[in-house]
């Protein structure tokens, strides 16, 4: 996954997967609202399952990991820290507000609830996609002491296992231990 948020860049992944999200918040309404009358529409269970995938796919490649990589990145290396610290703050209270009122609202007006998860994703999209800009490049600068600070740059790719060790340093343990 950091390959891809480093290859593709974060503000073209966090808006794909901010669509797809909305796209599944849409799906959650249509379809809870269609799954009311159960023996007409008992297809609307399985499609709002389909989803509920959907959104975790898009939230999990995109939207989830690339939040917190953006807030650090826009700001200057002395506040990244606080700037990190604020977005992760501000993550936990909404969770916490949403959970907290999320099931009496989805009991007093039912699938009409998700328009709680739909109109803040839309604003929010509108909002990122006028005003956000592209943070890959910002790793690319050099530091002080002129290391690149790509992420993907940070090591080598070593492979996984003893097996392949073998084929890097072209002997085996048994001729390294005797050199």
């Amino acid at each position: 996954m950091l390959r891809e948020v480093e290859t593709s860049g974060r503000r073209p992944l966090l808006l794909k997967t901010l669509i797809i999200c909305l796209i599944a918040n849409v799906c959650f309404l249509v379809f809870s609202l269609l799954s009311v009358n159960p023996e007409e529409n008992w297809w609307a269970s399985w499609l709002f399952g389909a989803s509920f995938l959907i959104f975790g796919i898009g939230y999990n490649l995109g939207i989830g990991p690339v939040a917190y990589f953006i807030p650090s990145e826009l700001v200057p290396p002395e506040a990244a820290s606080i700037a990190l610290g604020s977005a992760v703050a501000v993550n936990w209270l909404c969770t916490m507000f949403t959970t907290l009122i999320y099931y009496p609202l989805q009991h007093w007006i039912g699938g009409w609830s998700y328009l709680m998860f739909i109109i803040p994703c839309s604003i929010f999209l509108l909002f990122l996609w006028r005003f956000l800009p592209e943070t890959r490049f910002h790793y690319y600068e050099h530091d002080e002491l002129g290391a690149s600070r790509s992420l993907t740059e940070l090591d080598p790719i070593l492979p996984y296992g003893t097996f392949e060790r073998e084929l890097i340093n072209g002997i085996d343990d048994d001729e390294q231990s005797l050199l």
